[in-house]
Formats: structure tokens, sequence, C-alpha cells
């Protein structure tokens, strides 16, 4: 027997990820300078292919505020990938963030409707810098899923 509501929910769920692939292929940039700062990050991330050791010793936080864990690790990977197949690949990474928020809420809303608590955690679809952030490879979606995965847990102790 088909659960009508897991069902519906994961129509959803596939029609507001077919938009963020739809997003992806058009180049949406809805908040208005994620090109810029795609090209910024971009930089970094080649920057950090090339040498790791020579890289970290010129990294000054005043000029670039992130950490460099986010460019080391795109780094490597543009070794072997190009930059169009990372792109796709942290949109899809970022379809997790409206995942874990959904569950954060199921746990700090016990007994309450999940149709409510999934449609309220499908908003993040609908945010122009959740959208930009997961077309344009910044680095915001990430830190976005990190810090969701500590209140998860958090919230489930």
């Amino acid at each position: 027997m088909i659960n009508h509501n897991n069902y519906i929910r994961s129509l959803l769920f596939l029609f507001f990820s077919l938009s963020l692939f739809f997003s992806f292929y058009i180049g949406e940039n809805s908040a208005g300078g994620t090109v810029y700062d795609h090209s910024i990050v971009t930089e970094f991330i080649f920057l950090f292919s090339k040498n790791i050791n020579e890289n970290l010793l010129v990294y000054d936080p005043k000029i670039n505020a992130h950490l460099p864990f986010y460019y080391l690790f795109f780094g490597k990977l543009s070794n072997f990938f190009s930059l169009e197949v990372l792109r796709f690949f942290y949109l899809l990474v970022s379809l997790i963030l409206p995942i874990i928020f959904y569950k954060i809420l199921k746990i700090k809303f016990k007994g309450q409707n999940k149709n409510i608590l999934f449609l309220i955690s499908s908003l993040i679809f609908l945010s122009p810098y959740y959208r930009s952030s997961a077309v344009w490879l910044t680095n915001d979606n990430l830190t976005l899923i990190f810090f969701s995965i500590s209140i998860y847990y958090f919230c489930k102790t």
C-alpha cells in the first residue's frame, strides 16, 4: 500500500529539485551577485589546486574571510574534474539541506503534521541565496549544511 503523504512529499521534492537543475542549466543568478562571487571562489579553488603549501602560507583572512577548507577540498577535486562537474556535484550536495532541515523540524515539533513541516522545509528551495549558491558553487550552502547537521545532532540528544 502506498502512503499518499510520502508520495506527494516525494513528488514535491522532485519538483523543487528539478527546478534547481533547470536553474543550473539556464545559469540562474537570482541573488544578484553570485556570479561575481563564483569568479572569486573559482580563483581560490584554482590557486589551491596547484600548490597547497604555498597558498596556505600566503592565505590572508583579511582578503577572504572564509576558512580554506572549502578551497582545499574543491581545489583537489578540480585536479580530476572540470569546473562544470564540480558545480553539478555541489548542486547535488545542496539538495541535502532541505532534508536535514525537515529532520530538525520533525524532532523539534513532534506530533505536528509532517506535511506542514515538509512544506516549511521546502521553502528553502525558494530562497534566492540558496538557489544561487547551489548553482554557482559558492560556499554558503555547504556552511549551512554543516551547521544544520550540528543542530540536528544537538536536538537529537
